[in-house]
Formats: structure tokens, C-alpha cells, sequence
């Protein structure tokens, strides 16, 4: 089973395709929605959506993938729920760079300090990132040193196509157990 959290532009027609590419990884592909705008309720309603998911799931192995601002919740959600995490241009710090357009910034800022300590840290080996372009800020801050990294897709033409996981990528994260190297890169 693969969950998959849109970005900010949930009316995007892109949504469905990523969708429908990722079915061709997992025939059980789930999308939950949420408002983007109050992070505090967005936070309450996803974990609800996704316990409510894994407890009528029969994957043992469940994924939870996120795009933009998605992937800043489903790397939360992620690990607070246990299941690993894959996550497309994450939109890192919301708190940041989405000022004037949701109502309160600042509780993104909140969510990350007050939630758990850490967390990327004790996240290790469980949250894969695909970046379009390499973020040098993010890795020269330490901020993904715990994550595996793909920093470019071979093959991809378009922007559109550079969200589609490979499915050699999938299974190896499906298979993988957590080594404590970090980070790796695969390029």
C-alpha cells in the first residue's frame, strides 16, 4: 500500500497522474486530502486518516509519499506511524517560504520544534528523497544527512515525469533494513 499526500495545489491535474504512476508500482495506492492552510488540524487529520489506513491495511510493508509541502507531512507522519517515507521536492521548512499564503505560517515552525526532537535523527534510513536539483542548503545544514538522497533521475525529460520512482528503487527501499550509514546518494 502506498498513501500519497498532494502538495499545495491540491486541485493540480497532476495529482492524479502521480497517481496513477505510482499504481504502477502498487495496484493499492491511497490518497488522503487535506486543506493546506491549518497545519495544526492538517497534522491531527492525517494521523487519524493514515492509523485509520494501516489499521485496515494487509501490506506489511505500507509507503507513504509526499510531494511539496506533502512531503514535509509525510515525513512526519511517516515516522510518528512508523512506515517508511518517500518524499518528491519536499517543501522542508513551510514556515519559512509559505508566508501570506496559509493562514498561520508559524505553527509549521511549532509542529517541527515541539513534536519530537530530533526526528530526522532518529528517522534514519526510513525517508527517501527525490530532488529535482541538489540542495545544497538542506545537506550543508545536516538537515538531510539522515536521509538517502537521489539528487537527479536519469531518464526523465520532463518536470512532470520526475516524479515517477523507478520500480527498482521501490523494491530496494521495500527490502532494505536500516544499516546506520548515512547519507547515501545515488545518482
Amino acid at each position: 500500500m502506498i498513501i500519497y499526500l498532494h502538495g499545495f495545489d491540491s486541485n493540480s491535474p497532476g495529482n492524479h497522474e502521480k497517481v496513477l504512476q505510482l499504481q504502477f508500482i502498487d495496484p493499492d495506492v491511497r490518497l488522503i486530502s487535506y486543506s493546506t492552510r491549518h497545519p495544526k488540524h492538517d497534522m491531527q487529520h492525517l494521523l487519524k486518516e493514515v492509523d485509520k489506513m494501516l489499521q485496515l491495511n494487509v501490506d506489511e510493508r505500507p509507503l507513504i509519499c509526499g510531494v511539496g509541502l506533502g512531503g514535509y507531512w509525510a515525513e512526519r507522519i511517516g515516522f510518528l506511524c512508523d512506515i517508511r517515507q518517500v518524499i518528491f521536492n519536499p517543501n522542508l521548512f513551510p514556515y519559512e517560504n509559505m508566508e501570506g499564503k496559509i493562514d498561520r505560517p508559524e505553527e509549521y515552525a511549532d509542529i517541527a520544534t515541539k513534536c519530537v526532537t530530533n526526528f530526522r535523527e532518529k528517522n534514519r534510513d526510513r525517508c527517501l528523497v527525490i530532488c529535482r536539483v541538489m540542495m545544497k542548503r538542506l545537506t550543508a545544514s545536516g538537515h538531510l544527512k539522515s536521509c538517502i538522497i537521489i539528487t537527479r533521475l536519469s531518464g526523465t525529460k520532463s518536470r512532470r515525469t520526475n516524479s515517477r520512482i523507478s520500480p527498482r528503487i521501490y523494491s530496494a527501499l521495500k527490502r532494505s533494513k536500516p544499516s546506520g550509514k548515512c547519507p547515501r546518494r545515488i545518482r
